[in-house]
């Protein structure tokens, strides 16, 4: 089966592309499957040219993926209409495996773990399994190489959107995990390994000396940067950005079909007209769980929705640690080269 992975920090617009893409009719598409179960042994940063030594593992990881779905990844709303499952039995067969996990969904909300369960043979007939995760950004460089016949999609949003989105996720209790990433040394340690974090000179002790929204934006910009350096050059890679998708979005996603090899048909221009219209965006700060994961908004007040809870201050440490990368600051429109590292 062909494969293509979209991979991003959280809050960066890879559920949205996700779902654009599932609204193909002959996509299978898993929400987080490294959710359910983790890619084994792969830390959250990795070098590319190490790849061989990940090769194995991310190479069962994708073999294993048809018998590790479970509600947390195949249940994502909105769901569509599939073409792989052709005859009656094919239907009777996907209805039930769907049942199956609403089932299982239940015993999650219950307090159970995940049960993995395997999808049905008709499955296989699918044109593309895709896949996303907010875990791997710091291995696309691994991904790239280890299995170069699956595509990658590296979704990037503006650094202040991504930190105004975490920092309100973390104070609402909304985000996945023990350690908000604002406090957690161990994702700051694993990216100060980074080749891009040794050219800024990052060290651990620096942590203490930041604040939360720096220690957030160092993650963003050396994550990306090393991705995008890792990446740029391979075929199998393509970088999207999460405010031109919002701008643009049916241009964006014809861009990201051609990628995948997809045509574009009446079902994902649909789904890209009504959930890039809706009235649930990300302004209020009221925000509950529903809307705060919800990929139905309206688009073009996203990009720069941050500029009315973020404080001055913020926005300018924020933006000076994105311009340390030549290519940021270019993207960002800020002074190239103007900024040093504030870890004093």
């Amino acid at each position: 089966m062909n494969y293509l992975a979209i991979f991003g920090l959280m809050r960066s617009g890879t559920t949205w592309i996700g779902k654009v893409l599932d609204s193909s009719p002959d996509v299978i598409y898993l929400h987080e499957p490294d959710y359910v179960k983790r890619v084994p042994c792969l830390p959250y940063t990795t070098e590319a040219e190490d790849y061989l030594g990940w090769e194995p593992y991310i190479r069962s990881y994708l073999a294993g993926m048809r018998s590790s779905c479970a509600s947390r990844s195949m249940l994502k709303r909105p769901s569509f209409p599939k073409n792989f499952p052709s005859t009656l039995f094919e239907k009777i067969s996907y209805n039930t495996f769907r049942g199956m996990l609403r089932g299982e969904q239940l015993l999650h909300r219950a307090g159970f773990s995940p049960i993995p369960m395997t999808w049905p043979k008709c499955v296989d007939n699918a044109k593309l399994v895709v896949w996303k995760s907010v875990e791997q950004t710091g291995n696309i460089g691994c991904f790239l190489r280890a299995v170069p016949e699956q595509k990658v999609l590296h979704v990037v949003r503006h650094p202040c959107g991504f930190v105004d989105s975490v920092m309100r996720g973390q104070r609402k209790k909304l985000l996945h995990g023990g350690v908000p990433a604002s406090q957690d040394l161990g994702i700051f340690d694993y990216v100060i390994r980074t080749k891009f974090a040794h050219q800024l000179g990052l060290k651990l002790r620096d942590w203490e000396k930041l604040t939360e929204v720096e220690r957030l934006a160092y993650i963003w910009l050396v994550v990306n940067e090393q991705a995008i350096l890792d990446g740029e050059e391979m075929p199998n890679y393509k970088l999207v950005y999460c405010e031109e998708i919002c701008f643009n979005p049916n241009q964006m996603a014809s861009e990201v079909y051609d990628f995948a090899g997809l045509s574009l048909g009446p079902q994902t221009e649909l789904f890209i007209s009504s959930s890039s219209s809706s009235s649930g965006s990300e302004q209020s700060d009221n925000t509950k769980s529903q809307k705060y994961y919800s990929v139905s908004r309206n688009s073009q007040s996203v990009p720069r929705s941050w500029e009315q809870r973020l404080s001055k201050d913020s926005i300018d440490r924020i933006l000076k640690i994105a311009s340390l990368s030549d290519r940021m600051a270019k993207l960002l429109g800020k002074p190239v080269g103007a900024a040093k590292p504030r870890v004093d």
